[in-house]
């Protein structure tokens, strides 16, 4: 009815799995008595190297978050600098339509209707 699949591990889980259970296998097939003490033992170092490569792996991991994060924050602070420019800009640009508005105002003359809006004529 269900079929199994075999979940894929990573390779260097697989070596050193295929490992621990092929010194297993020969060591307690072999002689009983000192050879078992062998196979914990090597199970054992190869429990730890493993550990060993997950914190490598886990650390490595932590950088790379931490170094992604700072390229986001980097961003970000770009556009608000970008966005500050630009509000400025646009702030100058208001200033300057209603200095000649009020100027306008002030003379009571209507302002020149433009022919063509790349130039002034």
């Amino acid at each position: 009815m269900f079929h199994q699949r075999r979940v894929r591990r990573d390779p260097l889980t697989e070596i050193l799995l295929f490992h621990s259970l092929k010194m297993r296998k020969g060591l307690l097939s072999s002689r009983p008595g000192k050879k078992v003490k062998n196979a914990k033992w090597t199970t054992t170092k190869l429990e730890a190297k493993l550990k060993k490569l997950e914190d490598q792996l886990e650390h490595k991991k932590a950088e790379y978050a931490e170094k992604i994060k700072n390229e986001v924050t980097l961003i970000h602070k770009e556009a608000d600098e970008k966005r500050a420019v630009v509000d400025a800009r646009r702030g100058q640009e208001f200033l300057k339509a209603e200095e000649t508005a009020a100027k306008y105002r002030a003379t009571g003359q209507a302002p020149k209707k433009q022919l063509l809006g790349c130039c002034r004529c």
